[in-house]
């Protein structure tokens, strides 16, 4: 395989599993998995799912561990889109 088969293989991969994260009855967490990779790899539109899914995960260790990092990766976009990255000034107390 040259790389543009490579290439090809890889997008057709990421397609169909992104379509198993989506739509699948896999477990909330594994699918919530695929969706934050698929966010890592630029797909900044299903940041709202990932909220969604994290915000349905049963567990409270692994849902704050989905919130973290979904704080980390909005700040990418935002880092990336040459705004500053939130301060403590932007944090949101809850009450």
């Amino acid at each position: 395989m040259d790389k543009s088969d490579l290439l090809e293989l890889r997008k057709q991969i990421i397609v169909d599993s992104k379509e198993l994260a989506l739509d699948s009855d896999a477990p909330l967490a594994s699918r919530l998995f695929m969706v934050l990779e698929s966010i890592r790899g630029g797909d900044i539109k299903l940041l709202k799912k990932a909220f969604e899914m994290a915000r349905g995960l049963e567990d409270e260790t692994a849902k704050l561990e989905a919130m973290i990092e979904l704080i980390s990766l909005i700040d990418e976009v935002l880092a990336t889109r040459q705004q500053s990255t939130p301060t403590a000034d932007d944090w949101v107390e809850v009450a």
